[in-house]
């Protein structure tokens, strides 16, 4: 029988930890300034010769699939 401690708590659905991640994120990048460019380069990403990847990517995502 395996007694490993999980190293992390599995906080499940509502994860603070995770909330708290993604959301000190958007201030880092709304402080430095980059929200404009790296939506413009998502637009040109979507819109350009990448929209076939992406959106294969977006679909296995979606579908609970490991991007590969």
């Amino acid at each position: 029988m395996d007694n490993k401690q999980p190293t992390e708590r599995n906080e499940g659905e509502g994860n603070r930890s995770a909330d708290h991640n993604y959301r000190n994120g958007i201030e880092r990048s709304k402080r430095r300034g980059d929200l404009e460019d790296a939506a413009e380069r998502a637009r040109k990403a979507i819109d350009g010769a990448e929209a076939d990847e992406l959106n294969d990517a977006r679909r296995q995502a979606a579908n609970g699939e490991t991007i590969q």
